[in-house]
């Protein structure tokens, strides 16, 4: 008969050496080579899927808490010339990816929180960025709030 003690896995040895006769106990007292078995298959389940837990993905309350969601507002596009463009970036900042542009005279959707707060950033030049949505396409990105007109469009 193998007691915990001595399977040689990492898991086995936190568990106390008086587990074994309480698990015997436990399970089945009037067959010990079945229970056993039993303890065997429990422990290397527990041992396969241990490493498994810290694969999963980790979510903070702050993470769930808040859903970006389309805003009331709309804003127009502004720029010096008509018909130009003005990039969408992947986050705040000249430096992030260009994920898409929209037309100077076009309008897109300030996106808020579910709470109501605008998404807005500043990127490392103290420059204030909002995330938006241009409607047509779906596309989201940030755009500097300087290139965007000051009155809300409402919905």
């Amino acid at each position: 008969m193998r007691y915990i003690s001595q399977i040689h896995s990492p898991f086995c040895s936190i568990i106390p050496a008086s587990f074994d006769n309480y698990f015997l106990h436990l399970i089945n007292p009037h067959n010990q080579q079945k229970t056993m078995q039993i303890k065997k298959i429990l422990i290397a389940a527990i041992a396969v899927l241990t490493p498994l837990v810290s694969l999963m993905p980790q979510f903070t309350p702050t993470a769930n808490a808040q859903s970006i969601v389309r805003g009331r507002c709309n804003y127009e596009v502004i720029g010096t010339q008509r018909g130009s463009r003005v990039n969408m970036r992947s986050a705040p900042g000249v430096e992030s990816d260009i994920v898409g542009y929209v037309l100077v005279g076009q309008t897109v959707n300030q996106l808020r929180y579910d709470i109501g707060a605008a998404v807005i950033e500043n990127d490392e030049e103290a420059a204030i960025w909002a995330y938006v949505e241009y409607v047509p396409s779906r596309t989201r990105g940030w755009i500097a709030r300087s290139l965007l007109s000051d009155e809300c469009i409402r919905n």
